[in-house]
């Protein structure tokens, strides 16, 4: 019998005073976060195209623990747009330019597990059938989107405590935080990353 699938299971437990789970997880607010990633694997999507998925785990602040999932795919030509959220993805888990321009460089799922990366999150909304979105952006890109997060929050809440206080008659528009979208071309074309340079190109210990 496959003992992964095994149906005549038993187990002892103390279930006495625990509340039980209401099946609904934490929800994680849109924003910037630290996170390290436990899982690195290959699929196919639904139209059959190569990917390559990451599991996140949040490792910091009042969401620590909580789990995020992002694709990327894998590139079809030296030429391919998705090369961008590559370069994104390798300087989001610490790699830096003389790593990432050493030519071509293999992928593989060694050079991710374990490492901590930056997260850009985008909470969806289920009943207007739009997607959560997760992308690695490069720490730069997390500095500039957390401070800018920060400082409306900041406003926000300096604004909240002057119509409390009577100063003001209305609360300014809540600014946004970075924009522009995940893919977008960076300065520079980025080298082709597919190859057989492994580790020693891209397995310097992380800082």
């Amino acid at each position: 019998m496959d003992i992964a699938k095994n149906p005549n299971f038993t187990f002892p437990v103390n279930l006495t005073g625990v509340q039980a789970a209401s099946g609904a997880g934490r929800e994680l607010p849109s924003g910037f976060y630290e996170a390290k990633t436990i899982e690195c694997y290959h699929r196919k999507s639904s139209t059959g195209r190569d990917m390559i998925e990451f599991k996140s785990e949040i490792i910091s602040g009042p969401f620590s623990g909580i789990v995020r999932t992002f694709r990327v795919n894998v590139p079809t030509s030296a030429e391919d747009g998705v090369r961008h959220y590559w370069r994104a993805t390798l300087e989001s888990h610490g790699y830096g330019a003389a790593q990432i321009d050493a030519g071509q460089i293999t992928i593989t799922a060694e050079l991710f597990i374990g490492r901590n990366c930056f997260l850009k999150y985008v909470a969806g909304d289920k009943a207007a059938g739009v997607w959560d979105e997760t992308n690695a952006i490069s720490p730069n890109d997390w500095q500039k989107g957390k401070a800018a997060d920060v400082a409306a929050q900041t406003a926000i809440q300096g604004a909240t405590q002057a119509v409390q206080g009577g100063t003001m008659s209305a609360m300014p528009a809540q600014t946004t935080g970075m924009g522009g979208g995940l893919g977008s071309p960076q300065n520079g074309t980025p080298a082709p990353v597919s190859g057989n340079a492994l580790l020693q190109s891209l397995g310097a210990p992380q800082g």
